[in-house]
């Protein structure tokens, strides 16, 4: 089955997403295949000798990255999603312009 991608969903033969993933994280499995995940998923992470990320329905996954690379991933993640929203809701919500005057400066004059 071929990886999801952003455009059409699917990566077609040669394609490959960026090494820092602008839809979620990715992590490496100690297999060498490389997959992205959704942190909200993530119910916990345990620390045998490899790094077990056990997801809310109980599956779990061995990475080779470290709890801390874990970590900083999902914060990078993060402000990248509230920068996105905080842009959307500026440029939604732009400030009001000033009132336009009709050019005359007598109080209760309306055309």
């Amino acid at each position: 089955m071929p990886a999801r991608g952003p455009a059409n969903g699917l990566l077609g033969a040669g394609q490959a997403y960026k090494e820092e993933s602008e839809f979620m994280i990715m992590l490496t499995k100690t297999s060498d295949e490389r997959f992205i995940v959704n942190h909200l998923q993530i119910e916990c992470i345990e620390l045998i000798p490899e790094t077990k990320i056990v997801m809310m329905n109980r599956d779990f996954y061995l990475v080779r990255e470290s709890v801390q690379e874990i970590i900083e991933k999902i914060a990078d993640y993060s402000a990248k999603v509230m920068d996105i929203h905080r842009e959307i809701t500026i440029n939604e919500n732009p400030k009001p312009a000033a009132p336009r005057s009709s050019g005359s400066t007598r109080p209760g004059y309306r055309r």
